[in-house]
Formats: structure tokens, C-alpha cells, sequence
């Protein structure tokens, strides 16, 4: 029975010491037929459209294309602290169905880095992080009163899986079996 716990400590631990893999997807489009996009979206105070998007930088929108299909992400009801803002909500198209994020997505002016995470494809949460262009360099368009718009390219984008922390328990696990196997040995002592 000694060896039996001993044994099944030891491939409980060596499991657990195993790295933890994580799915990885580049979101920058290649080729001839491929293109980004963002745009982000700036509602002044008093704009009829502060309920719903909030004001400073409220809306955030990327899309990028292949010629196998296309990947969305959109975050919006900003709250704007410094340079970094934070949505309450934010949705995602990507390998062919839509997911809800869980509406905590931000956007940093100073690098330009939107980023979040999501439960999607095969049910696992997906982290994005994408890098956009300088703001406004394909256009700057100010509708007074309501919205200004500055359309850009997405440069880098990735997205990864967070890896299970089944391997966690597994060494926690073993770590408490091999305890009380010491306790008792020290014990008959």
C-alpha cells in the first residue's frame, strides 16, 4: 500500500511539472486579399450618444480580413481614466460565431493597444491583444457635437487560450499525499 501512495505521489507530481499548453491564432492579416481596420470613437459631453457609449473614448471597433474569413472585435461604454479606458461591454466574431465578453476590455491611448478576453471557440477563455495604427491615419472626421472618428489599420494582433489549472490540483494533490505519507512515517518514529 506504501508504494502504491508513493508511486501514484510521484505521477501525480510529474504530471503537474508538465508545462501547460495554450492554442495561439495571429489576428494580423497576410496576402493580397487581406486588410484591417479600426476606428475608434471619441462622444464630447452632452453628445446625444453619451448614454450609451459614455464619454471620451467610448466606442472601439477592429476587423481583420483573409481570404478565408474575417475576426471582429468591438467594445463600448467607455470609461476613460488617464489614458486607458474601460468598457462595460464588448463583442467578438471570430472563427465563424459571435461571443459576449465579459465586459472587461480596455484601450490604452498612449500605445494604442486594445486588448480583453473572451469565452469562445471549443469553450475556452481567449485573450486578445491587438495593436493599432496611429490613430487617424487613414482620416479624421469630426461630426461636431456628436462624435469624432480616426480610422486606422490593425499592425500586430494575437489571441491565446488560458491554460487549464488542472495541473494545479494535481500537484496539490500530490504534495498532500506525500505530506501525510512523511507525517505517518515520522509518526511510527
Amino acid at each position: 500500500m506504501k508504494r502504491f501512495a508513493i508511486l501514484v505521489a510521484v505521477l501525480a507530481f510529474t504530471y503537474a511539472a508538465l508545462p501547460a499548453s495554450a492554442d495561439s491564432v495571429n489576428l494580423v492579416p497576410s496576402g493580397s486579399n487581406s486588410y484591417s481596420y479600426s476606428y475608434i470613437y471619441t462622444f464630447p459631453t452632452g453628445s446625444p450618444y453619451t448614454p450609451s457609449y459614455g464619454t471620451g473614448i467610448g466606442l472601439v471597433e477592429t476587423a481583420n480580413y483573409t481570404s478565408s474569413g474575417y475576426d471582429y472585435f468591438e467594445a463600448w461604454g467607455g470609461t476613460t481614466t488617464g489614458s486607458i479606458t474601460k468598457f462595460a461591454q464588448d463583442y467578438v466574431y471570430f472563427d465563424g460565431g459571435w461571443y459576449e465578453a465579459s465586459g472587461n476590455w480596455t484601450f490604452n491611448s498612449k500605445t494604442d493597444v486594445f486588448s480583453g478576453n473572451f469565452s469562445g471557440p471549443g469553450g475556452k477563455t481567449w485573450f486578445f491583444t491587438e495593436t493599432l495604427g496611429t490613430p487617424g491615419v487613414y482620416g479624421t472626421y469630426n461630426y461636431s457635437g456628436y462624435y469624432s472618428l480616426q480610422e486606422s489599420s490593425v499592425l500586430s494582433g494575437s489571441m491565446t487560450t488560458t491554460p487549464e489549472p488542472g495541473g494545479l490540483v494535481l500537484l496539490g494533490t500530490g504534495l498532500c499525499g506525500m505530506g501525510g505519507f512523511l507525517r505517518r512515517k515520522l509518526i511510527r518514529r
